[in-house]
């Protein structure tokens, strides 16, 4: 993926300029931003404050791997996708890296990391373009995989269930 510099002034413009024809003239009601940890916060809270103006109920879902608190201040994204989430869950239910216990307690430290809004718009999965298969990953056990995707659909936030998974 190219590398864009997002503090040029004419770069900048050009793709405030994109998110404005895409909400504005293409109606679309959000974005997902791909590797969004990659591009400087302040171009995502100019990004935030373009998309907001012209639809306040837009979605912005950044595509973030690790500890995002930085970019869920309310002014860059309304979620990210919860890959913690993820790592535990699969650390538990289809590689058994973790305990019941063990699970618990990651479960308590990412629940404690969070604000409890930021926790119910997470958007939660297992699996994405960027990972292998659920059902690769659990070898063909079939009761891993529902084991995993009972845990995705009891824990708060919002569901993903990738295309192919179902």
């Amino acid at each position: 993926m190219p590398k864009l510099n997002t503090e040029h002034p004419e770069v900048k413009e050009y793709l405030l300029e994109v998110a404005r024809y895409w909400i504005q003239d293409m109606g679309i009601d959000g974005w997902r931003l791909d590797v969004a940890n990659e591009v400087d916060h302040q171009f995502w809270r100019e990004f935030r404050q373009t998309v907001k103006t012209l639809n306040p109920d837009a979605y912005l879902l950044g595509e973030i791997w690790h500890d995002s608190i930085m970019w869920l201040q309310g002014d860059q994204f309304d979620a990210v996708m919860n890959y913690p989430f993820t790592n535990n869950v699969m650390d538990y239910a289809v590689l058994g890296k973790l305990d019941g216990l063990g699970f618990a307690n990651e479960i308590g430290k990412l629940l404690a990391a969070y604000s409890q809004p930021v926790t119910e718009a997470a958007f939660n999965l297992l699996g994405s373009h960027d990972t292998p298969r659920l059902l690769t990953l659990c070898e063909g056990d079939v009761r891993k995989m529902k084991l995993a995707v009972m845990l995705l659909l009891t824990y708060p936030g919002a569901p993903c269930i990738y295309y192919g998974d179902e």
